[in-house]
């Protein structure tokens, strides 16, 4: 299951919200190639319904750089359902990427700072 089906999937749940847009968005981050697929499949949309839906969750800044990439607009590419925009969702895996490295590699913790 990708990081976005799991967080819409449990959108009620702060903290999955919390961890998987942060994932999502340490991909994402400083990365064009990734961020040029998360829009193809309008993953920063998904993202800022998300976080309208937990206004509460802060990342102190760390992903400032992704504003003007959340803000545009959605894709214009080739309709395709809901499902297959999460089926092709980039993964970690797709990435190179493990929680475990993701975290380390950041030296910051997804942690809630309001915990």
């Amino acid at each position: 299951q990708t990081l976005l089906g799991g967080a819409m999937a449990h959108t009620a749940d702060q903290d999955v919200a919390y961890n998987a847009v942060g994932a999502i968005l340490q991909v994402a981050l400083g990365n064009k190639v990734i961020q040029d697929k998360f829009t193809a499949q309008d993953v920063p949309k998904a993202v800022k319904k998300i976080l309208n839906h937990h206004k509460q969750i802060n990342y102190m800044g760390e992903f400032d750089e992704l504003r003007s990439w959340l803000k545009a607009p959605p894709s214009t590419g080739t309709k395709t359902s809901k499902k297959n925009k999460l089926e092709n969702t980039p993964t970690f895996s797709d990435t190179s990427m493990t929680a475990t490295s993701m975290a380390s590699t950041s030296g910051k913790s997804l942690k809630h700072g309001h915990e």
